[in-house]
């Protein structure tokens, strides 16, 4: 984390855990500057599932009988 004073590393010097957050209190060597910072969770869905479509599904088709012999 940077420091919002002079812009140079800041280094966690208390991290306290809550259910919806997590607090952090920083300490600047170069100003001796603290300052807090909140991160919150947010949690995202899943990733998308695309169903084939009957364009898709008539292509596969398609492609899965030009590979068959017909011996």
């Amino acid at each position: 984390m940077r420091c919002p004073e002079c812009n140079t590393r800041a280094t966690v010097i208390d991290t306290r855990q809550r259910p919806t957050h997590v607090t952090r209190r920083h300490f600047c060597d170069a100003c001796q500057k603290r300052f807090t910072t909140f991160e919150i969770v947010v949690e995202t869905p899943g990733p998308a599932v695309n169903r084939p479509t009957a364009e898709h599904m008539a292509q596969m088709r398609e492609l899965s009988s030009r590979g068959k012999r017909n011996d």
